[in-house]
């Protein structure tokens, strides 16, 4: 993806967790700048990141029709065949991928109470989610993953949230001990 559509992504994901209002222009403003075309998969996860948002109808028919562009990084990662959305978390599932037999991305939604989570990676019974900036809200949805699934152990890899177990970024490779 060239380099001004991240930027863009960057500036404009701020501003749509802040003003649902802005989402319709936010979609425009990506479709111009962008020639990315999305995959299936990629259509799903923005179709399940929008769960819960108001988000109009053409919009959701952009996104079904392929005319609406990832928001965010489409990284493959070779060694598992993942499509990933950040560059830390391509770093983890190259980890997870030497470290234990099977892992699975973002492998489904879980209810939390008022709203869905779809965590970054499962190992077992072990949830790892993967997380650079904090944006407002997701401590709470930590919280309240912590409080409605209590059967999974709950890592974050990066900066600090509500964990069962926390591990900062310059320390990501003590997560192979901890599988």
């Amino acid at each position: 993806m060239p380099d001004h559509v991240i930027e863009a992504a960057k500036e404009g994901w701020r501003d749509w967790w802040e003003n649902d209002a802005d989402q319709e222009g936010w979609v425009e403003h990506l479709t111009e700048i962008s020639d990315t075309e999305m995959t299936d998969e990629i259509r799903q996860k923005i179709s399940d990141t929008l769960e819960g948002h108001d988000v109009s109808e053409e919009t959701r028919q952009k996104i079904r029709e392929n005319s609406y562009p990832p928001h965010q990084l489409s990284i493959e990662v070779d060694e598992t065949g993942h499509t990933v959305r950040s560059h830390w978390e391509a770093e983890i599932d190259k980890l997870l991928s030497e470290a234990v037999d099977a892992h699975e991305y973002e492998p489904e939604r879980f209810d939390i109470g008022d709203r869905y989570y779809t965590p970054d990676f499962r190992v077992d019974d072990t949830i790892i989610e993967v997380k650079g900036y904090v944006w407002e809200g997701q401590a709470e949805r930590s919280e309240m993953f912590l409080e409605t699934h209590p059967e999974y152990t709950y890592i974050v890899v990066g900066s600090e949230l509500p964990a069962d177990i926390h591990i900062p970024w310059e320390e990501r490779e003590t997560l192979r001990g901890r599988l």
